[in-house]
């Protein structure tokens, strides 16, 4: 009685969870609740070759590069305001090619105050009071004139400082959650259709195999029917994740066992497929959809699932050699 009471508890777990599927398939607003997208971290390095040839083309004469004030008289002052556009521009062009203006990073905090070299702005009560180093003298404590230090910093900074990353979104959505449910609540069901099914008096071991990786099999595309309406190459592959491991585990665990064996109560397959699909669920529904760590923690899991079927397959056998 006890294990019709179980099987008669999964099927109705199921079920609801089968039922909840259809709902939400055909509920547009709650649809939406029930996709994810993942995204990838892209990094943002800047063109260090295009930054530097500024500095090696640069028009600046000598007097210009020599010039620390850069403030123009209130008479005004041709030759410096010219000197002052020029350093402005070097210094934009500079930043723009190392994407300054689009990202921050510590590359670029050390960018932005390495420029302050070619021109800088101080903001004081008498008015705006525009600065800059004399690019053709040495740098205090270095053999390196101003220039060659900005050149150096240039080409060194994006491989020992942070880059700038943002997050680019997968175009493709992924309709998981309660994909995720179905897998877990249907392995379950067919874990107990298997275990009813070695009870069966008359069956042999190949037909007894058969029954088990059928189940499993058939469980599995019972989990994912309402994929095909909302296909995703993305989601594709998660799943595939989820039940190569798992196929891997069931049959590699079934033909070297014999079968004569007690079968443990939680089989291999139903381990993976569950504690796979609680570890993505636990996941997306705290927001963690970065998809180098989902791959990461996805292949931890399966890990752990495998070295469950590694622990039960050898004390399987040893309590039979025991007996």
């Amino acid at each position: 009685m006890n294990k019709w009471s179980h099987l008669i508890a999964a099927l109705g777990l199921a079920t609801m969870a089968f039922v909840i599927n259809i709902l939400v398939r055909n509920d547009s607003n709650v649809n939406k609740l029930d996709t994810v997208r993942f995204y990838t971290m892209v990094r943002e390095k800047g063109d260090v070759t295009a930054a530097q040839s500024y500095l090696n083309t640069w028009t600046l004469t000598d007097p210009c590069a020599k010039m620390t004030n850069l403030s123009t008289p209130p008479l005004g002052d041709a030759t410096i305001l010219a000197c002052q556009t020029a350093r402005r521009d070097l210094r934009v062009n500079i930043l723009n090619a190392m994407k300054c203006n689009l990202y921050s990073s510590q590359v670029c905090n050390v960018m932005q105050k390495v420029m302050a070299g070619i021109i800088s702005v101080n903001n004081s009560v008498t008015g705006a009071f525009f600065q800059g180093k004399d690019l053709t003298a040495k740098a205090p404590g270095y053999d390196l004139t101003f220039k060659q230090v900005i050149y150096n910093t240039i080409q060194d900074a994006p491989n020992v400082l942070h880059n700038a990353f943002w997050a680019k979104q997968e175009s493709q959505f992924i309709v998981l959650r309660t994909i995720l449910y179905n897998l877990i609540t249907i392995s379950i069901l067919a874990n107990l259709l298997v275990h009813i099914s070695d009870t069966m008096p008359g069956w042999g071991w190949n037909y007894r195999l058969g029954m088990r990786v059928g189940i499993f099999l058939i469980s599995f595309v019972l989990s994912n029917i309402f994929l095909f309406s909302n296909f995703s190459a993305t989601a594709t592959i998660v799943l595939l994740g989820i039940f190569t491991p798992a196929i891997i585990n069931l049959i590699y665990f079934e033909l070297f066992l014999d079968d004569t064996l007690d079968r443990p109560w939680v089989h291999p397959y139903t381990f993976t497929i569950v504690f796979v699909s609680v570890s993505l669920l636990a996941l997306t529904e705290n927001d963690v959809l970065n998809s180098m760590v989902v791959t990461l923690e996805l292949i931890k899991s399966q890990a752990a699932a495998q070295l469950y079927m590694e622990v039960v397959w050898y004390w399987t056998g040893y309590m039979e050699k025991k007996r």
